[in-house]
């Protein structure tokens, strides 16, 4: 996503390079269609996403907020400007 671009130099605590490497080496997933961003969250009980203006991962946390509540889940988003 454009956060990837966007905050590669302030990011502190991920590189995209290293997202790419922990989702194929650690979580053992070939097929990034298994992420949150690409399932359901129908049934879902309410949730609470909390993420930083400055994260590598920004978007993806405002697209699973936004999907989430599209899909009838009770979603609380805490936004930090410039944080991580």
């Amino acid at each position: 996503t454009a956060s990837h671009s966007r905050n590669r130099l302030t990011d502190v605590m991920l590189r995209s390079e290293s997202v790419a490497w922990i989702v194929q080496k650690v979580l053992g997933i070939k097929d990034t269609t298994h992420s949150p961003m690409f399932g359901s969250f129908e049934g879902f009980p309410p949730l609470l996403i909390n993420f930083g203006t400055a994260e590598l991962l920004e978007d993806e946390a405002r697209h699973v907020a936004e999907k989430a509540q599209r899909q009838g889940v009770d979603v609380t988003t805490i936004v930090g400007e410039h944080l991580l």
